[in-house]
Protein backbone atom coordinates (compact mmCIF):
# COMPACT_ATOMS: atom_id res chain seq x y z
CA UNK A 1 0.00 0.00 0.00
CA UNK A 2 1.60 3.51 -0.51
CA UNK A 3 2.71 5.81 2.14
CA UNK A 4 -0.34 8.20 3.12
CA UNK A 5 0.48 11.77 1.65
CA UNK A 6 1.71 14.19 4.86
CA UNK A 7 -0.03 16.99 5.81
CA UNK A 8 2.16 19.76 4.26
CA UNK A 9 2.27 18.09 0.87
CA UNK A 10 -1.64 17.23 1.05
CA UNK A 11 -2.34 21.54 1.84
CA UNK A 12 0.12 22.36 -0.86
CA UNK A 13 -1.03 20.12 -3.64
CA UNK A 14 -4.75 20.67 -3.06
CA UNK A 15 -4.03 24.77 -3.66
CA UNK A 16 -2.09 23.92 -6.57
CA UNK A 17 -5.09 22.06 -7.81
CA UNK A 18 -7.72 24.38 -6.53
CA UNK A 19 -5.43 27.07 -9.03
CA UNK A 20 -6.04 24.71 -11.60
CA UNK A 21 -9.94 24.90 -10.84
CA UNK A 22 -10.36 21.88 -10.33
CA UNK A 23 -13.62 21.54 -7.75
CA UNK A 24 -13.31 20.40 -4.13
CA UNK A 25 -14.92 17.02 -4.57
CA UNK A 26 -12.68 16.42 -7.28
CA UNK A 27 -9.67 17.07 -5.38
CA UNK A 28 -11.06 15.15 -2.76
CA UNK A 29 -11.43 11.91 -5.05
CA UNK A 30 -7.82 12.21 -6.05
CA UNK A 31 -6.40 12.44 -2.96
CA UNK A 32 -8.65 10.00 -1.30
CA UNK A 33 -9.07 11.77 1.74
CA UNK A 34 -12.20 14.09 2.85
CA UNK A 35 -12.57 17.29 1.46
CA UNK A 36 -12.58 19.18 4.94
CA UNK A 37 -8.98 17.85 5.89
CA UNK A 38 -7.75 20.51 3.36
CA UNK A 39 -11.36 22.79 2.84
CA UNK A 40 -9.52 25.62 5.38
CA UNK A 41 -6.36 25.53 3.30
CA UNK A 42 -8.15 26.62 0.61
CA UNK A 43 -10.44 29.39 2.45
CA UNK A 44 -7.05 31.03 3.75
CA UNK A 45 -4.98 30.75 0.64
CA UNK A 46 -8.08 32.68 -0.82
CA UNK A 47 -7.87 35.11 2.22
CA UNK A 48 -4.29 35.37 1.44
CA UNK A 49 -5.21 36.02 -2.18
CA UNK A 50 -3.46 32.62 -3.20
CA UNK A 51 -6.47 31.57 -5.13
CA UNK A 52 -9.43 34.09 -6.03
CA UNK A 53 -12.14 32.25 -5.16
CA UNK A 54 -12.58 28.54 -3.72
CA UNK A 55 -13.35 26.34 -6.83
CA UNK A 56 -16.76 24.75 -7.44
CA UNK A 57 -17.79 22.51 -4.90
CA UNK A 58 -17.82 19.36 -7.59
CA UNK A 59 -18.47 18.92 -11.56
CA UNK A 60 -21.93 19.29 -12.39
CA UNK A 61 -23.91 15.98 -12.68
CA UNK A 62 -22.85 13.71 -15.61
CA UNK A 63 -20.70 16.14 -17.36
CA UNK A 64 -18.16 14.26 -19.96
CA UNK A 65 -15.10 14.18 -18.66
CA UNK A 66 -13.75 15.62 -21.90
CA UNK A 67 -16.04 18.62 -21.17
CA UNK A 68 -15.08 19.52 -17.74
CA UNK A 69 -13.50 23.21 -18.00
CA UNK A 70 -11.83 24.14 -14.95
CA UNK A 71 -11.13 28.16 -13.89
CA UNK A 72 -7.84 29.63 -14.48
CA UNK A 73 -6.90 32.62 -12.11
CA UNK A 74 -4.68 35.55 -13.20
CA UNK A 75 -0.99 35.14 -13.05
CA UNK A 76 0.36 36.29 -9.87
CA UNK A 77 2.43 39.54 -10.26
CA UNK A 78 6.26 39.47 -10.47
CA UNK A 79 6.18 42.21 -7.74
CA UNK A 80 3.64 40.00 -5.25
CA UNK A 81 5.61 39.39 -2.14
CA UNK A 82 2.65 38.17 -0.25
CA UNK A 83 3.60 34.22 1.43
CA UNK A 84 3.61 31.34 -1.39
CA UNK A 85 1.85 28.36 -1.53
CA UNK A 86 4.39 26.35 0.87
CA UNK A 87 4.11 29.38 3.36
CA UNK A 88 0.82 28.89 3.77
CA UNK A 89 1.04 25.52 5.40
CA UNK A 90 3.94 26.92 7.46
CA UNK A 91 1.51 29.98 8.35
CA UNK A 92 -1.32 26.97 9.97
CA UNK A 93 1.17 25.35 11.83
CA UNK A 94 2.61 28.56 13.27
CA UNK A 95 -0.80 29.66 14.51
CA UNK A 96 -1.42 26.38 15.60
CA UNK A 97 1.97 25.95 17.45
CA UNK A 98 2.10 29.60 19.18
CA UNK A 99 -1.89 30.41 19.03
CA UNK A 100 -1.28 33.75 16.92
CA UNK A 101 -3.91 34.84 14.88
CA UNK A 102 -3.00 34.50 11.05
CA UNK A 103 -1.29 37.85 10.39
CA UNK A 104 0.59 37.56 13.58
CA UNK A 105 2.02 34.27 12.07
CA UNK A 106 2.76 35.64 8.79
CA UNK A 107 5.03 39.09 10.56
CA UNK A 108 6.44 35.56 12.56
CA UNK A 109 7.47 33.88 9.89
CA UNK A 110 9.39 37.20 8.33
CA UNK A 111 11.06 37.23 11.46
CA UNK A 112 11.92 33.83 11.65
CA UNK A 113 14.09 34.23 8.14
CA UNK A 114 15.38 37.62 8.64
CA UNK A 115 18.05 39.23 10.68
CA UNK A 116 16.07 42.51 10.45
CA UNK A 117 12.46 43.27 9.39
CA UNK A 118 11.71 46.91 8.81
CA UNK A 119 8.54 48.32 9.79
CA UNK A 120 7.67 48.94 6.15
CA UNK A 121 8.10 45.17 6.09
CA UNK A 122 5.92 44.39 8.67
CA UNK A 123 3.19 46.85 7.85
CA UNK A 124 3.15 45.28 3.94
CA UNK A 125 1.90 41.86 5.91
CA UNK A 126 -0.43 44.30 7.49
CA UNK A 127 -1.49 45.62 4.42
CA UNK A 128 -1.95 42.10 2.93
CA UNK A 129 -4.35 40.31 5.29
CA UNK A 130 -6.45 43.09 6.05
CA UNK A 131 -9.86 42.56 4.82
CA UNK A 132 -10.76 45.95 3.56
CA UNK A 133 -8.19 47.30 1.24
CA UNK A 134 -10.06 50.45 1.08
CA UNK A 135 -8.90 51.78 4.77
CA UNK A 136 -5.55 52.05 4.88
CA UNK A 137 -3.67 51.69 7.81
CA UNK A 138 -1.15 53.80 9.70
CA UNK A 139 2.99 52.51 10.72
CA UNK A 140 1.80 52.58 14.06
CA UNK A 141 -0.32 49.49 14.16
CA UNK A 142 3.08 47.66 13.52
CA UNK A 143 3.95 48.45 17.21
CA UNK A 144 0.51 47.01 17.83
CA UNK A 145 1.32 43.60 16.17
CA UNK A 146 4.53 43.01 17.65
CA UNK A 147 3.31 43.74 21.16
CA UNK A 148 0.56 40.80 20.66
CA UNK A 149 3.39 38.50 19.15
CA UNK A 150 5.92 39.15 21.82
CA UNK A 151 3.17 37.95 24.68
CA UNK A 152 2.05 34.99 22.50
CA UNK A 153 6.37 33.86 22.01
CA UNK A 154 7.12 34.88 25.91
CA UNK A 155 5.74 31.35 27.91
CA UNK A 156 7.82 29.65 24.88
CA UNK A 157 11.39 31.48 26.38
CA UNK A 158 11.55 33.21 22.59
CA UNK A 159 11.99 37.25 22.28
CA UNK A 160 11.95 40.01 19.96
CA UNK A 161 14.26 42.75 19.76
CA UNK A 162 13.30 46.44 18.57
CA UNK A 163 16.45 47.92 16.76
CA UNK A 164 15.61 51.82 17.10
CA UNK A 165 15.48 53.12 13.91
CA UNK A 166 16.06 49.99 11.63
CA UNK A 167 12.83 47.88 12.93
CA UNK A 168 12.83 44.58 14.81
CA UNK A 169 15.03 41.25 15.24
CA UNK A 170 14.61 37.46 16.30
CA UNK A 171 17.96 36.83 18.01
CA UNK A 172 19.74 33.74 15.85
CA UNK A 173 19.59 31.13 19.07
CA UNK A 174 15.97 32.22 19.27
CA UNK A 175 15.09 31.92 15.43
CA UNK A 176 16.76 28.41 15.39
CA UNK A 177 14.59 27.13 18.61
CA UNK A 178 11.17 28.45 16.79
CA UNK A 179 12.07 26.80 13.76
CA UNK A 180 13.19 23.26 15.47
CA UNK A 181 9.54 23.79 17.15
CA UNK A 182 8.36 24.51 13.98
CA UNK A 183 9.48 21.42 12.23
CA UNK A 184 8.39 19.10 15.46
CA UNK A 185 4.80 20.49 15.13
CA UNK A 186 4.59 19.93 11.30
CA UNK A 187 5.94 15.95 11.91
CA UNK A 188 3.66 15.87 14.17
CA UNK A 189 0.57 17.24 12.43
CA UNK A 190 2.09 14.44 9.66
CA UNK A 191 1.97 11.87 12.04
CA UNK A 192 -1.31 12.64 13.00
CA UNK A 193 -2.71 12.01 9.43
CA UNK A 194 -0.79 9.04 8.97
CA UNK A 195 -2.93 7.50 12.03
CA UNK A 196 -5.87 8.65 10.59
CA UNK A 197 -5.28 7.05 7.43
CA UNK A 198 -4.19 3.69 8.90
CA UNK A 199 -7.43 4.23 11.03
CA UNK A 200 -9.23 4.59 7.99
CA UNK A 201 -7.59 1.40 6.11
CA UNK A 202 -8.62 -0.93 9.20
CA UNK A 203 -12.09 -0.30 8.78
CA UNK A 204 -12.17 -1.04 5.71
CA UNK A 205 -11.08 -4.59 6.23
CA UNK A 206 -12.88 -7.51 6.25
CA UNK A 207 -13.49 -8.75 9.97
CA UNK A 208 -13.77 -12.63 10.60
CA UNK A 209 -17.34 -13.78 9.43
CA UNK A 210 -17.16 -11.91 6.18
CA UNK A 211 -18.83 -8.59 7.24
CA UNK A 212 -17.08 -5.88 5.15
CA UNK A 213 -17.03 -2.15 6.61
CA UNK A 214 -15.33 -0.67 3.39
CA UNK A 215 -17.10 0.91 0.17
CA UNK A 216 -16.43 -1.90 -1.59
CA UNK A 217 -18.13 -3.77 0.97
CA UNK A 218 -21.17 -1.39 0.72
CA UNK A 219 -21.42 -1.57 -3.18
CA UNK A 220 -21.35 -5.04 -3.13
CA UNK A 221 -24.31 -5.33 -0.17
Amino acid sequence: MNAPLPLYNLGMVAIRMADEGIPIQAIARVMKVPSEDFRHVLKDAVSAGRLVELPAEDWPPATPRALRTPTRKAPRPANDNRPGEDDEILILHLSKLFRTTRLQSTVLLRLMRRSICTKQMIHDAVEDNRGNPDEPTSEKIVDVVVCHIRKKLKPFGLALRTLHGQGYHMPPEDQYRASEMLREETANATRSYQISCGAADARSTVEPGGVHHGREGAKAA
